[in-house]
């Protein structure tokens, strides 16, 4: 996670914020300009805004001499290579959908919401590698289960880095059996403003 050692700093050539979905970019000479430009930019396109992701980005261009890395908190995000545990994870996920969930899906209207919310987060990302063999296999069941379920931002989603999902085809899914294949390290990684963070 990247921090801003003050806000009243300006990195050499100002700020830049480059949006980790459409790749639009936003400069401004001080903090609080490209904070309302940033905010103003997510509103109008239904992009959820939230000052500590903005930050992250803006680290992610900024010079060192404004920002700082701070090892707790959400990590930042890199693409990750599908391991066996995520297939035995997602694995439990099915089985939990088809048993326990009978297959019910959520409402559209909160599937649209999801996806809003993953198509404007960083850690939208394409895995560093293909996923082979098995891995490959359960990305097509999961993707069956929901059927012919898309959302406007279908095209926009990728996977997160955070879990190893198949982002279009999880914002489907109950939360409740999502959390089956989420473990403790996750629960620290999630952005403050990820659905599939832990309920109070």
């Amino acid at each position: 996670m990247w921090a801003i050692k003050s806000k009243s700093l300006v990195p050499p050539g100002g700020w830049l914020y480059k949006c980790p979905t459409t790749g639009t970019e936003i400069t401004a000479t001080t903090y609080p300009n490209i904070a309302d430009k940033v905010r103003k930019f997510c509103e109008a396109n239904g992009f959820p805004f939230s000052e500590h992701s903005m930050d992250q980005v803006l680290c992610e261009h900024a010079h060192e001499i404004v920002c700082v890395g701070v090892p707790d908190g959400p990590a930042r995000p890199r693409m990750r290579t599908m391991s066996f545990d995520d297939v035995l994870r997602g694995t439990k996920v099915i089985l939990a959908l088809k048993t326990r969930g009978k297959g019910q899906l959520v409402p559209a209207e909160e599937a649209e919401e999801r996806s809003k919310t993953c198509a404007s987060c960083s850690f939208n990302m394409e895995h560093e590698k293909k996923c082979p063999g098995i891995c490959k296999q359960l990305e097509k069941v999961i993707t069956a289960l929901v059927g012919g379920a898309k959302t406007e931002r279908d095209a926009q989603l990728k996977s997160c880095q955070v879990c190893g999902c198949v982002n279009k085809a999880q914002v489907w899914v109950p939360y409740d059996i999502l959390r089956v294949g989420v473990t403790a390290e996750m629960d620290t990684q999630w952005p403050e403003y990820c659905w599939k963070r832990p309920k109070d």
